[in-house]
């Protein structure tokens, strides 16, 4: 997603079309997109290269001479400048002064992954969000690109149609798929074939853009950022749950008064500043609630978290768990596995090192059950992270005094918890057989900030009080 910026010179009149320097009309330049690395020099002289014929002395001239030259060559002209994927606000800062208050109706338009940068480089309107393409401009766009604006044939309307809905509406990715299109003979059998495989083969070509956005992130937001690999792709990501997550995974830090959850937010609304994550619903008084990640950045996150030894995703179909965690291996410390429940065990004899562990059925089914997991997790001393959201469990073993994070279901009337759960901050309770009956013990975890019990809980706080469906205590 990019954000445009329009920026007016002095006159409000309408742009006409397009024409060489050594005429009164409409002049575009296009800068080609900004590295990091980029300074001053280059953007000018990018911007020089497009505008004159004699491009030989400019390679030795400095960066005054350069910018005193733009000016001269624009100042009589009515110019529309494009300036295209812009990182940083400075650079809009050493640029502006090259382009002349002309009166002549001049326009100059930036494009940005960051809103914080197309928001200070506003002039005279508010950034233009660019929205995703609908399943129809999807099908039409791939249509031109690749026939030539010619008609489909009707043996490949149904598997185009396909891949222009995977493609999920994001122009980046139309474009990686044309370019493979194209390449490719038109038959029903070949477009298939990329139907099938359309998420590898985009994310390789896409993987350098995408690692150029992930690589301009400051340190402290690459790894909440990476981690959010661990959800599903296409579906809503509830802001509440990622951020008790990245506080319980030791992702946020601060040596301030701040307080945790208001770092979280900042470093959310830092990162869909960038475009990286996209907001999908909004509470009343303008909260975030959810947000959406493209099915592509899904699989960068996972790739790059893996690489960085942050987080290991596995997907069981039929995998022996030594391959994955040989004893000289460094292996992350969080593990996301993705099987069968009856498979749990063992997998657990060779993972009770990790300090963050989620679980979530292979099968089509609303929830699963894990018996005896007292004994399957007695050896997970270092647990910070336990999340069994959408598995019914039979106890929690009492050897997890680390816990920060907890989440399971259950059928139990009394809440089968440790009692010694000091370090717990988050609990996330499903009740399947009705009312859940919460232990007295719980209010002895002094650091609990967020109780959820559904549907319904019982509970004493100086007497016997209960709460309807849902319990929810926040601080």
């Amino acid at each position: 997603m990019l954000l445009l910026t329009l920026r007016l010179r002095q006159s409000t009149a309408g742009c006409q079309s397009c024409g060489p320097m050594n005429s009164d009309r409409i002049t575009i330049h296009l800068l080609p997109r900004e590295k990091e690395e980029e300074n001053t020099d280059d953007l000018l002289l990018a911007l020089l290269h497009d505008v004159i014929d004699d491009t030989a002395k400019l390679d030795r001239e400095v960066e005054n001479e350069l910018a005193d030259r733009l000016q001269k060559l624009l100042k009589r002209k009515r110019y529309l400048v494009l300036i295209d994927d812009v990182w940083k606000r400075s650079a809009w800062d050493d640029l502006q002064s090259c382009f002349p208050e002309n009166n002549k109706g001049s326009r100059i338009i930036l494009t940005t992954r960051h809103y914080e940068v197309a928001s200070y480089d506003k002039h005279v309107s508010d950034p233009h969000k660019l929205r995703f393409f609908s399943i129809d401009e999807s099908w039409t766009l791939l249509q031109n690109k690749v026939f030539n604006k010619e008609r489909c044939p009707l043996v490949l309307e149904a598997v185009g149609k396909s891949i222009a809905q995977k493609c999920g509406g994001l122009p980046l990715s139309m474009v990686l798929v044309v370019g493979i299109l194209t390449r490719m003979k038109k038959e029903k059998h070949c477009w298939e074939h990329v139907s099938t495989n359309l998420g590898p083969n985009i994310q390789a070509q896409s993987e350098g853009t995408l690692d150029q956005s992930y690589q301009n992130l400051p340190h402290y937001l690459k790894p909440c950022f990476l981690y959010m690999g661990v959800f599903p792709e296409d579906r809503e990501i509830q802001v509440s749950k990622l951020t008790w997550l990245w506080i319980a995974e030791g992702l946020i830090n601060t040596h301030t008064e701040r307080l945790y959850k208001d770092i979280a937010k900042f470093y959310l609304e830092n990162i869909i500043g960038r475009n990286l994550v996209m907001v999908a619903k909004k509470s009343s008084d303008g909260r975030i609630k959810t947000c959406r990640i493209h099915d592509l950045v899904v699989e960068f996150c996972r790739k790059k978290a893996k690489l960085e030894n942050l987080l290991e995703r596995i997907r069981d179909r039929g995998s022996r768990p030594s391959q994955f965690f040989l004893p000289m291996c460094n292996t992350s410390r969080r593990l996301y596995l993705y099987s069968q429940s009856l498979n749990l065990p063992k997998w657990c004899l060779f993972f009770s090192h990790v300090k963050s562990f989620q679980f979530r059925e292979a099968r089509n089914i609303a929830f699963s059950s894990i018996d005896c997991v007292s004994n399957t997790f007695k050896r997970f001393k270092f647990l910070r992270v336990l999340d069994f959201e959408f598995t019914m469990i039979d106890f929690i073993p009492q050897e997890l005094t680390l816990l920060k994070y907890l989440a399971f279901r259950t059928a139990e009337d009394a809440l089968p918890l440790p009692v010694n759960l000091c370090n717990l901050e988050t609990l996330i309770v499903q009740g399947i057989g009705g009312r859940v009956s919460v232990p007295d013990t719980i209010w002895e975890s002094v650091k609990l900030r967020h109780l959820h019990i559904y549907h319904k809980a019982s509970f004493t706080l100086g007497g016997a009080k209960e709460l309807e469906s849902p319990s929810k205590m926040d601080d």
